[in-house]
Order: structure tokens, then C-alpha cells, then sequence
């Protein structure tokens, strides 16, 4: 079995923990972008941050207690608050459950600010826990962040993208102005973000 301070400490679990937490600062920064900002960034950032998630490695829990929560429910409150505030009309989606003979493809209202402070809540409690330093808590974290990637939010950030694809498809039908349109978030300023960190300090490795 791969010693426990490899694991932890893997090129995996570090690219991970940088692109969740670019996700938590972004979404921490919502008042001060627009609708169009967001869902753009969130265009980029969402695929990156699933093919990290599903190239974590697998382990197994040390401890029996339960791992302690942080993000408390005012804080998802005054999350979701603001990212639907920013979002408007773009915030809603249809959402379709796979047809069977149960549901019949039925459909129902999906929440992209609901979503993105529900993928929050997990990546900003796995965060703070892994910040800590112990290594069983580390080990822990990745396991429970596994566990609620594969039946939880992993989901949500499927939809989430389909979502957003599909409101940055039809602007004008949700209500984003022509001057917003224009956004490029590549014009965004990153040089502080840990991934590009890392991605320029392997660049110069390479050389």
C-alpha cells in the first residue's frame, strides 16, 4: 500500500486542491463580477476542476468520526444570495431526469446558483480541513471529497456546465446585455492563481 504521506501530498491531490481553490475564491469574489463574468469563468473552470476530481487518488478513511463541517448555512445563504443576484434570468435551467418508466422524462427547475454554492460548500469544508495539516485529517478529506464527488456533487457540476453552455448560447433570450457579450475571460488577470503557479513552474522544469 502506497505510504499515507504520498498520497496526500500528490501531484493529484496538490493540482486538485489548487483548482478547488480557485473555484472557492471565485465564487468568495461573485458580488464583485457580473452574470456574464461568472458564467464564463465558470465555462473554463467547471471542466478543469471535474477532471481533477475524477483523477484524485482512492483511499481509504483512517478515522471513524465524522470530519467537522465549516461552511455553515448562513455562510451557503449569503453565497447563493449573491451569485443568484448576479445571474438573473440565467440562473434557472430545465432539467431532465433520465427517461424510465418512473418519470417518464420529467422535467424540473435546476438552479445553477444552487449548484455552485452546493459544489462550494464541499470544496471549501475538504479546503480548510486539508489547510490543517494533519495527515489523517488530510487522508480523511480526500476520501469524504471522493465519496461526495461520485454521489453527490459530480452530478451537479455536469448539469451545472450543460447549463451554462447553454445560456452563453442564448444571451439575449435570458436578458445579458450586448456590452456584456463581449467579456473574454481570458482577459482576466490569473498570474496569482496557485494553478497557473504551478503550471509555469513545470514549464520551467521543462527547459
Amino acid at each position: 500500500m502506497e505510504n499515507i504521506d504520498d498520497m496526500v501530498y500528490s501531484r493529484e491531490v496538490i493540482e486538485f486542491t489548487a483548482v478547488a481553490n480557485e473555484y472557492c475564491n471565485l465564487l468568495e469574489k461573485s458580488s464583485e463580477l457580473t452574470g456574464i463574468q461568472i458564467l464564463k469563468i465558470m465555462q473554463r473552470l467547471l471542466p478543469l476542476l471535474y477532471i481533477k476530481s475524477v483523477s484524485l487518488p482512492p483511499v481509504e478513511p483512517i478515522n471513524e468520526e465524522e470530519l467537522e463541517k465549516f461552511v455553515s448555512e448562513d455562510d451557503w445563504n449569503r453565497l447563493h444570495t449573491i451569485v443568484i443576484s448576479r445571474l438573473g434570468e440565467a440562473n434557472d435551467y430545465q432539467e431532465v431526469i433520465s427517461e424510465s418508466p418512473i418519470n417518464n422524462g420529467e422535467e424540473f427547475c435546476g438552479s445553477i446558483s444552487e449548484n455552485l454554492s452546493d459544489i462550494y460548500q464541499d470544496l471549501k469544508d475538504f479546503l480548510v480541513r486539508y489547510r490543517i495539516g494533519t495527515i489523517e485529517i488530510m487522508n480523511d478529506s480526500i476520501w469524504e471529497i471522493n465519496e461526495s464527488f461520485r454521489l453527490y456533487w459530480g452530478q451537479k457540476l455536469v448539469n451545472t456546465l450543460r447549463a451554462v453552455h447553454n445560456a452563453l448560447l442564448e444571451p439575449d433570450r435570458i436578458g445579458i446585455r450586448k456590452d456584456e457579450q463581449a467579456f473574454d475571460p481570458g482577459n482576466i488577470d490569473t498570474s496569482d492563481w496557485i494553478i497557473t503557479k504551478r503550471q509555469d513552474n513545470l514549464g520551467d522544469e521543462k527547459e
